[in-house]
């Protein structure tokens, strides 16, 4: 159907607090990390259920406000009130009180609360996303541009400190609960990033839809374990970042990490769009000598980002066999490359020693193909290759692990990477000579990029990371520097790998009944469920298909990885008509 004129009707809106507030006023200061993700967009996530079973309809609201009251009470936070830190003429603040850290404040009578909108919208859930069985057949290629994701079915309100500046009042955390006319329900929620990352947003979406399934049937609260202690990452950073001045023999470990390492605050080729904007100026009360003290970043590329150009929005369905085809042609490939075998062109020895000692995996060959389809896209009429000196790929790396986080661990405790090619080994072009005679993928492309992310993940180990954290304690604003870019030299790429956004459950899907609830039901019922992104010209997220057996398991790709892409809409076109021609060769 038609969505052009498709128009939600705001039903209500109010402010939810936790039905247990903490007994005091509490600030707690955000980590070190968290102050530099204030403008990166919300962690965003929807759930849409096409109809929903309940015992009594007009319980919906009323079991999910009081849930949320309850879940709240184990994230008091998400309730309170954003801040960033002045300037401060002292000498040596510590680190914490530095120049734009992060912190809230949460217990007070003024919290602005969780903002939880109802709306309807005057479509069925079917008129808009295909089944989960069309996903797998008819729709493996689906066209999501006409969906207002962000305009339908999340609030409209800003964030607390969208274009740095604070408002106070806005909350960090937005709800809304969407009614279709056929009876469905959507369920969307964004979180302001320096407080939750996508782990975190469905760590506590998962612990709502419990607390509701008990609220729903009468029964026991669980137990929820949501560990909020920023501190614990800042405890990781190398040498006294509350020193007055930085290690430099730190500083020096940090620099050689794969980082975008963009300044805002370069003026050099800046578009006239963005003048006044607090992000690319330097601020007023940060004196000269300071701004400058500390090394400046690289110019952003601005010529390289055309924001005039529409972009469109698919999802690709590539399926589980596809995922082990891609592997077993790349595997193969630097097999080859080890033996010698391969043509002379594959690449130099230190390229074969490489794929020789990196052992790579799935989602590694799963990125190094994207990355592949979206150069040879961008660049397919003529190989003229001089327009792409370099090409990048940026991804998000999640650090728990890294830092000794446990799961529960809530905040947001990840990092934008950069990694850079010649434009004709990512596109395949130093295997052959033009684009034109080579078909895709290139098994010998794909395998070098392979290799090529996993030695860039593996170089952020606990020591590189450790003396990262001391570098950005002491820059003078956190978010000056930019560690990825977009337009058309760039692909910036996040994994929603193992999340688990399937696994939530709000107890829609199931008739009540007295049957134990072992939170088995993967989605049972749920359309829809995903990460939402903006519509930026190189975006792509990675995430397992609602098929995928279990949370956590090694097979996360055997139901099938959905690959949710904006691009440029003519270089969509061709990425679609390359991705229809490798699968016709099936």
């Amino acid at each position: 159907m038609a969505t052009a004129n498709l128009s939600p009707t705001l039903l209500s809106s109010s402010r939810i607090q936790p039905s247990s507030p903490p007994p005091s006023p509490t600030t707690t200061p955000l980590s070190i990390i968290d102050a530099t993700v204030v403008t990166f967009a919300p962690s965003t996530a929807i759930w849409i259920y096409p109809s929903p079973l309940f015992s009594a309809p007009g319980s919906l609201i009323p079991n999910l406000i009081a849930s949320l009251s309850h879940t709240l009470s184990s994230y008091p936070h998400f309730a309170g009130q954003f801040q960033l830190t002045p300037y401060l003429t002292s000498s040596n603040p510590p680190h914490t009180e530095r120049f734009r850290r992060c912190k809230t404040t949460y217990g007070t009578p003024t919290d602005p609360g969780v903002l939880f909108e109802t709306s309807s919208i005057h479509t069925s859930v079917d008129a808009l996303f295909p089944s989960t069985q069309a996903r797998a057949t008819t729709h493996r290629v689906w066209d999501a541009t006409s969906i207002g994701f962000q305009k339908w079915f999340f609030p409209q309100e800003p964030m607390p400190a969208q274009g740095l500046v604070v408002k106070p009042g806005l909350s960090s955390v937005q709800i809304r609960i969407t009614h279709f006319e056929c009876g469905g329900v959507a369920i969307g929620i964004r979180i302001f990033h320096p407080l939750a990352d996508a782990h975190s947003l469905v760590q506590f979406a998962r612990d709502w839809g419990r607390v509701n399934r008990a609220v729903m049937r009468g029964e026991k609260m669980p137990q929820i374990e949501a560990l909020f202690e920023p501190a614990l990452v800042d405890r990781e950073a190398a040498g006294n970042v509350d020193a007055k001045e930085p290690d430099e023999g730190v500083l020096k470990v940090a620099e050689g990490l794969g980082l975008g390492r963009f300044d805002w605050w370069l003026e050099e080729g800046r578009p006239a769009r963005l003048e006044g904007n607090a992000q690319v100026v330097i601020p007023e009360e940060v004196p000269p000598r300071v701004a400058a003290a500390r090394r400046a970043g690289r110019r952003i590329p601005w010529e390289e980002w055309d924001l005039s150009l529409p972009v469109s929005h698919w999802i690709v369905r590539i399926s589980g066999d596809e995922v082990d085809r891609l592997y077993s042609m790349a595997t193969i490939a630097a097999q080859a490359a080890e033996r010698g075998t391969a043509h002379e062109a594959a690449g130099s020895r230190e390229d074969a020693l490489l794929r020789k000692e990196i052992r790579i995996s799935r989602q590694d060959v799963l990125l190094a193909f994207v990355w592949q389809l979206i150069a040879r896209a961008r660049n397919a009429q003529d190989a003229d290759s001089d327009e792409y000196p370099s090409f990048y790929i940026d991804t998000t790396l999640g650090l728990r692990p890294r830092l000794g986080l446990p799961a529960t661990f809530v905040g947001s405790p990840v990092l934008l990477t950069s990694l850079s090619a010649t434009y004709e080994s990512v596109a395949g072009l130093q295997w052959n000579s033009t684009a034109k005679q080579k078909s895709f993928p290139s098994a010998e492309a794909t395998a070098m990029s392979a290799a090529r992310l996993r030695k860039h993940t593996i170089a952020f180990d606990s020591e590189r990371i450790a003396a990262l954290l001391h570098e950005m304690a002491f820059e003078v604003a956190p978010q000056r520097i930019w560690n990825g870019f977009l337009g058309r030299c760039h692909t910036m790429a996040t994994s929603w790998v193992r999340a688990g956004v399937w696994s939530v459950d709000f107890g829609f899907s199931r008739v009540l009944s007295n049957e134990s609830d072992q939170g088995s039901g993967r989605g049972q019922g749920l359309q829809w469920a995903g990460n939402v992104m903006p519509v930026l010209d190189g975006l792509v997220t990675v995430t397992e298909a609602e098929t995928t057996p279990g949370d956590g398991r090694q097979d996360w790709w055997k139901g099938g990885v959905d690959l949710d892409i904006n691009m440029e809409k003519g270089t969509m076109v061709r990425a679609l008509q390359m991705l229809e021609a490798w699968r016709s060769e099936e």
